[in-house]
């Protein structure tokens, strides 16, 4: 299992130089926990093709008004099994907060999302649990796609107990 987790300032600063400049593909039981990314140039954190991806108690935050400077995604696991997000803040994507795509067995919880274009967005995602989250001040609070160009479809949603304003 891969930790990355708050240590110190300057293991922050090198994993966030290393996180924002990679899609981190192939990766399994990792674990994302307890520091913040600000400003990035792109997306926060994307992970590909991996399995047992979580998010936990993390932030990525943009402080402006969400627009085309700041990066596109905050958390954004994509074609991944077994995705948990999980107490987390994202503010100010310039496209979705939290955005999980053409994954399975996914658990979005207790996580708010502020700011952004879209707070939470699933995507062609089978067997997604969303539910205790508070989505507010984005231009779309919680949207869910299911779109015929990809390959893989949804199977089963759950969006419930879901604050949105």
């Amino acid at each position: 299992m891969l930790i990355i987790r708050r240590l110190a300032n300057s293991l922050i600063n090198l994993l966030t130089v290393f996180i924002y400049h990679q899609v981190l593909t192939n990766m399994n039981d990792v674990l994302f926990s307890d520091f913040t990314i600000k400003e990035t140039p792109g997306d926060a954190i994307k992970v590909k093709d991996s399995h047992g991806v979580t998010f936990c108690d993390m932030a990525t935050i943009w402080e402006s008004v969400a627009d085309s400077t700041n990066g596109a995604y905050g958390l954004y696991p994509v074609t991944s099994t077994s995705v948990l997000i999980d107490g987390c803040y994202v503010k100010g994507a310039s496209d979705a907060g939290i955005y999980v795509g053409q994954s399975d067995t996914v658990i979005v919880r207790n996580t708010e999302a502020v700011g952004n274009v879209a707070g939470i967005e699933i995507e062609n995602t089978s067997n997604a649990d969303v539910y205790g989250n508070y989505a507010h001040d984005n231009t779309g609070g919680i949207l869910v796609f299911d779109y015929p160009i990809y390959p893989k479809k949804m199977a089963a949603l759950c969006v419930f107990l879901t604050t949105t304003w």
